[in-house]
């Protein structure tokens, strides 16, 4: 199950978490991702919950992506200050006399700092990306249940 899901260190131990309290993740769904007719009004009733079941199994799916891509860019965050301090320490080691902006300005030099830096780039990069997913399909969802709702006031009526 796991192996559905593109999961960092931090995520992964969350999610090995969550098995052992038994509970169990979406599934990525067998089927491409749900795009919406140009005319939703145009399809059928079965058609149209079919489309709102589709797209909400991939929200199910990319909502537990989207937190594994949350957690594992806090987790790249929190790297990155503890490489910075730790680079601000060894600064003041080799020179005491250093100010303090001049300290922060070796450690931003740090090799291991910029890797750092890249790495919670790539996981920022990610997140939104996947985050965009997600509202994408938050909003077709919306869609689809509001013609849902149109269709059972019409028949009320």
């Amino acid at each position: 199950m796991a192996g559905e899901y593109r999961l960092g260190d931090s995520a992964s131990r969350a999610v090995r978490k969550v098995k052992i309290d038994g509970l169990e993740l979406p599934a990525r769904p067998d089927y491409t991702r749900p795009q919406l007719p140009s005319d939703i009004t145009a399809i059928s009733a079965e058609e149209l919950m079919e489309l709102f079941s589709e797209i909400t199994s991939w929200l199910d799916y990319i909502e537990v992506q989207l937190a594994a891509a949350q957690i594992d860019e806090k987790y790249e965050e929190q790297q990155l200050e503890e490489v910075r301090a730790h680079e601000q320490v060894e600064a003041s080691r080799t020179d005491s006399r250093t100010d303090v902006t001049t300290k922060k300005a070796l450690a931003f030099e740090s090799e291991d700092f910029r890797a750092q830096r890249d790495r919670l780039h790539n996981a920022f990069g990610y997140r939104r990306i996947v985050e965009t997913i997600y509202n994408s399909l938050e909003r077709a969802r919306f869609i689809v249940s509001r013609e849902i709702t149109r269709r059972t006031g019409d028949r009320s009526n």
